[in-house]
């Protein structure tokens, strides 16, 4: 990505641009209102089907993030979120 190709943020939005190094990231979506209970319970989802023997990613510690992707009025059924962990593959064997 380009950064000198992007529209500029707002002033004051508080919004910076960044370049950043890529990086594999598992993710798992899911709507409703992204409680801090709720995101708890979905990262454990994510991290147990990572955790599978079938599974050729092993996720990064300490890199887990939540995503809100909503204005405040978006109804509950319509609200998208995700939470995701930084992976590195494991050989196959």
């Amino acid at each position: 990505a380009n950064l000198e190709k992007a529209p500029l943020p707002l002033e004051g939005s508080g919004v910076t641009l960044q370049n950043r190094d890529a990086e594999d990231r598992a993710v798992l979506m899911f709507s409703g209102y992204a409680s801090s209970k709720e995101a708890r319970k979905r990262m454990k989802q994510l991290l147990t089907a990572l955790s599978s023997k079938k599974s050729r990613w092993k996720p990064v510690p300490n890199t887990e993030s939540l995503a809100q992707y909503n204005d405040p009025f978006t109804l509950p059924w319509r609200r998208l979120n995700e939470v995701s962990v930084c992976v590195s593959s494991t050989p196959s064997s």
